[in-house]
């Protein structure tokens, strides 16, 4: 196994994979699954987190900017990746964070446990010895109401793909391909598509995976398809091996590909009747109907298995914070007519109580913040100007699980309290602005926000957040980039041309920072 994990670190070592968060492994996504289906996670304002594979940090360093009460805490096999994540971690000044070299699978005891632990993207491309050592350390080192998240490829969506995999390594890895591996493993998918039989099962399998590598970044190619390890598995099989070191199934973090009702009825029905006794084998049939080739699992401790449910209760919709955007598509009449609300690129959500509209234009009032239940049900008074019947309360709790049922909104076990963005005075909070400083040193630089959504700046943008400090007006930031313009520090481009010209050079630095603007109103960094 040592060859194999020396393979590992030299392909990480030469290619470092490119580190940014993952917004459904936020430790605040874990406790938001955990809540809805029973039980009471840590807070995470104050928790313990461990990453395993962190990279550079990308998807952990957020949590310790976003929470300054945290420790988190991170292991990558690659001294090239952990040494670029140091260099973050002491140019943005965290103390509340730590990287780690080391191999998983002879990473002894670390000290203390941790509330949330983390393993994206590490366990279908280590070897078996690797993945035992992923459960083992979740078990080990998850406290006792802590969350486990684990990402891996799965069956039966990568049977096809594993095709691909196969035909780009056996030309990647032929000795004349040495110098240039992906180059030749890309020419094998162009030669399949020149000679495949128009109605064979490999045109059919490249018709719905080749233009995913055509578009993809070397980085994510060399390491998804040509890395010596990649074993997907079944859902039934990594929850058993999870099973067998005293770790049991919590659910998944988008537990709206949970509810087999979102798949419609000719599913439902057959079903539920044929195992709907077992969430995990329901969930393994619904795999097969949609053909889901990757999955991110949570896991509990096994004496927490016995707490999970799977009914929504009403006591439990009552405990989320939710965020949804619900604008309405007409003016909205608080009565009994049938009218519709959401985004004009999503299927509409169809709400006829009058209660229930008034909670969508709460809901979307204070998006990309969160209403809890209450705040909803007082939203619904003051509309109506009426006290709130049983029925009313009924519409709305029903709105809430229609919203998550149905992955129509953002969930949370605490509220995301977003700040007034000033028009005039946009404000980075501090932490941001070092962080975003840093990670232009180390790459792309970027912020992210409070729902882990990383936010990729460009050259442009990067100047507005290490300047949008509150003190300095739109004006002024415009002002800012039309001098770095004048002195070559910064080039504008409008449809592929370079923007010449004082006034026109002056417009667009104004649409820049309108747009930075924007930005930061809908992704909020918190204070």
């Amino acid at each position: 196994m040592a060859d194999v994990i020396a393979q590992i670190r030299s392909s990480y070592d030469r290619t470092p994979y490119v580190s940014h968060p993952f917004p459904q492994s936020a430790p605040e996504q874990l406790a938001a699954v955990a809540t809805l289906f029973g039980l009471t996670p840590p807070p995470v304002a104050t928790a313990r987190v461990l990453e395993l594979g962190c990279a550079a940090g990308g998807n952990l360093l957020p949590i310790a900017f976003r929470h300054p009460g945290c420790e988190v805490v991170g292991i990558d096999l690659s001294p090239v990746q952990i040494a670029q994540g140091r260099c973050l971690i002491e140019a943005a000044g965290l103390r509340n964070a730590q990287l780690i070299e080391g191999d998983l699978s002879a990473i002894g005891l670390l000290p203390g446990k941790f509330d949330y632990v983390v393993c994206h993207g590490v366990y279908s491309w280590v070897p078996p010895q690797v993945q035992a050592a992923i459960l083992r350390i979740c078990r080990e080192h998850l406290c006792e109401h802590g969350v486990a998240y684990v990402s891996y490829n799965c069956y039966p969506g990568w049977k096809t793909k594993e095709i691909i995999r196969d035909a780009m390594r056996l030309r990647g890895g032929a000795d004349r391909a040495q110098n240039a591996p992906l180059a030749y493993a890309r020419g094998m998918v162009d030669f399949l598509r020149q000679v495949s039989l128009p109605e064979s099962l490999m045109t059919r399998i490249l018709a719905e995976h080749a233009p995913l590598i055509d578009q993809a970044d070397n980085y994510y190619l060399e390491h998804e398809y040509l890395e010596a390890c990649n074993a997907p598995c079944y859902l039934l099989d990594f929850v058993a091996a999870a099973n067998s070191v005293g770790l049991a199934y919590l659910g998944d973090a988008r537990p709206s590909g949970m509810f087999v009702h979102n798949y419609g009825e000719q599913v439902a029905t057959p079903i539920l009747a044929e195992c709907g006794h077992s969430q995990i084998e329901l969930e393994q049939y619904l795999d097969f109907v949609v053909n889901r080739g990757f999955r991110e699992t949570l896991l509990v401790h096994a004496n927490q298995a016995e707490r999970v449910h799977y009914q929504l209760e009403p006591g439990r919709l009552r405990c989320l914070h939710l965020a949804a955007r619900l604008p309405a598509r007409e003016p909205v009449v608080l009565d009994g007519s049938a009218q519709s609300f959401g985004e004009a690129d999503a299927s509409p959500f169809v709400l006829a109580s009058p209660a229930a509209k008034a909670a969508a234009l709460a809901l979307d009032q204070a998006w990309p913040g969160t209403c809890d239940f209450e705040a909803l049900a007082n939203a619904a008074q003051a509309a109506t100007g009426m006290p709130l019947t049983a029925q009313d309360e009924l519409d709305l709790q029903q709105l809430v699980e229609l919203l998550v049922i149905g992955g129509r909104g953002r969930l949370r076990s605490e509220p995301v309290r977003t700040s007034a963005i000033d028009p005039q005075y946009p404000c980075v909070p501090e932490a941001w602005r070092r962080y975003a400083e840093a990670s232009a040193a180390t790459g792309a630089a970027s912020v992210v926000d409070l729902w882990h959504q990383p936010v990729m700046l460009g050259l442009a943008e990067t100047r507005l957040a290490l300047l949008a400090d509150g003190t300095r007006d739109r004006a002024t930031l415009a002002a800012a980039l039309v001098a770095a313009v004048a002195g070559n520090a910064l080039v504008f481009m409008e449809n592929q041309a370079v923007v010449i010209g004082d006034a026109a050079v002056q417009a667009h630095a104004e649409r820049l920072v309108a747009r930075f603007c924007e930005r930061l109103a809908d992704h909020p960094f918190g204070a």
